[in-house]
C-alpha cells in the first residue's frame, strides 16, 4: 500500500508488478478496485499496476513500462504548508460529504 500511496502522491512513477502466485493478490486487487470505486484512489493508478501469473510477465511489464506524459518529470513538491494541507482537507471533506439527494444516516 505504501508504494501505491507514494505513486498517487507523485513521489515516484515506477511501475508496480505483483506476481499473483495461486491467487495470493486477488483480494488485494479487489481492495484497490473498491478504493477506486469509492474515490480513495485515482482510477489511472490501476494502469500502473500489473497483476501477473509469472515472474517473467512481471519483468516484461517493468521493462516495457512507459509512464504517461502527465507523469514524466513529476516529482512531489513537498508543499506541506498549512494553506496547502488545509485546502486539501477541505476538498476531501467536500468530496466525502453526502450530496443533497442522498439520505443522511442517523448518527449512532
Amino acid at each position: 500500500m505504501e508504494v501505491l500511496t507514494l505513486r498517487q502522491l507523485g513521489i515516484h512513477s515506477k511501475p508496480v508488478a505483483l506476481v499473483n502466485t495461486r491467487g495470493y493478490f486477488d483480494r488485494f486487487a479487489e481492495l484497490i478496485r473498491h478504493a477506486i470505486a469509492e474515490g480513495f484512489v485515482h482510477e489511472e493508478m490501476w494502469s500502473d499496476i500489473a497483476v501477473v501469473d509469472t515472474p517473467e510477465k512481471a519483468i516484461e511489464f517493468v521493462e516495457n513500462y512507459a509512464p504517461d506524459e502527465k507523469d514524466k518529470g513529476k516529482i512531489w513538491s513537498g508543499d506541506m504548508s498549512r494553506e496547502k494541507v488545509d485546502s486539501d482537507w477541505t476538498a476531501a471533506a467536500a468530496a466525502a460529504a453526502p450530496k443533497e439527494n442522498e439520505a443522511n444516516p442517523s448518527p449512532i
